[in-house]
């Protein structure tokens, strides 16, 4: 006998009922927004709107309102061709929510649809390198709150400032100790990083 396993799935779409909750508005504010463009929906064939979640979350970010989506486990992507580094970072990070990519565009596609708190990019990759990722990610306005961190095994000594120049907020060496990455990562979330050029001696 067939199950209805659609029960057990995350809501993805929303009716202007449901929208309102979210939001702490009323219905017709809700149809207002609609009708004003500030917020995406389409309408059933019914002729009643529904708003999915994707584009609800960005209403409520834009607007400054609180996101009752929001994963209560801080999340990282960690973007690196090689998947054995991928692997060994999701172990040493293991206290957090982490995803593995492999190519840049699809990790542009990916943190476009659930932008996480942490990107971990490495620099020197086929195709897409680092470089150019960090730059699109930046073009973003819905990612200003998004930490990217860039690294690299290469033995170049202006590596962590270009890289923070082409807007990584900060630069870790492949081959450098596991804890100073813990801390660098622990710093960026609750705001107490504070770029080496800036340090006081």
């Amino acid at each position: 006998m067939a199950t209805n396993k659609s029960k057990n799935l995350p809501q993805e779409v929303f009716t202007t009922f449901d929208a309102a909750k979210i939001c702490n508005a009323n219905f017709n504010s809700i149809k207002n927004w609609i009708h004003q463009g500030k917020l995406r929906a389409y309408k059933t064939p019914g002729g009643h709107y529904r708003i999915q979640k994707q584009d609800l979350r960005s209403f409520l970010h834009d607007h400054g309102m609180p996101d009752p989506f929001e994963p209560t486990q801080k999340t990282i992507l960690i973007l690196d061709d090689n998947q054995d580094v991928i692997d060994n970072m999701q172990l040493l990070l293991s206290d957090y929510k982490c995803m593995g990519v492999t190519d840049g565009y699809d990790a542009l596609v990916q943190i476009g649809r659930e932008p996480p708190d942490i990107v971990l990019i490495d620099i020197y990759m086929p195709d897409l390198d680092g470089f150019e990722v960090i730059r699109r990610l930046r073009e973003k306005d819905f990612l200003t709150k998004t930490m990217i961190i860039a690294y690299s095994g290469a033995n170049e000594s202006d590596l962590p400032e270009r890289t923070v120049e082409a807007g990584a907020h900060a630069f870790w060496p492949k081959d450098g100790d596991a804890a100073i990455l813990i801390r660098l990562i622990e710093e960026l979330l609750d705001g107490t990083y504070t770029p080496p050029a800036t340090k006081k001696a």
